[in-house]
């Protein structure tokens, strides 16, 4: 379950910072990589 606190500006930039690393076209050099630090798996 995913909880969302305030919507500050700060938790938009860096929202919307993700959103254009994800847009990023697939380099082999410089991989992205996803972690959950709450999985439990």
């Amino acid at each position: 379950m995913w909880c969302i606190g305030a919507l500050t500006e700060e938790y938009r930039c860096r929202m919307y910072a993700l959103l254009e690393l994800y847009a990023r076209p697939v380099c082999r050099t410089e991989p992205v990589i996803c972690i959950d630090p709450i999985s439990g798996s």
